[in-house]
């Protein structure tokens, strides 16, 4: 799970998307006098996520995104034996 603070940002100003394993968060939110604060924030989650497939929702000015974990796959390796 990551967490972004985006206080003030309306659901419809986030892009987030992702690339390989970065997970990127564009936001733009314009106040009361028209300035407009952009917000960028790049994380790079661990190989064992995916990403692809992750989900996020905003709440109280808080973006949370959550990215399963990816399986496991298992692969004996044989030892060999020199004398």
């Amino acid at each position: 799970m990551v967490s972004f603070d985006v206080p003030g940002v309306h659901y419809a100003d986030i892009l987030l998307f992702s690339r390989g394993q970065e997970l990127t968060l564009e936001a733009t939110s314009g106040t009361g006098t028209n300035e407009v604060v952009e917000l960028l924030s790049v994380v790079r989650l661990p190989e064992e996520y995916n990403v692809s497939e992750s989900e996020a929702v905003l709440s109280a000015g808080r973006l949370t995104v959550t990215a399963p974990r990816t399986r496991q796959r298992v692969r004996i390796i044989e030892v060999g034996y020199v004398a």
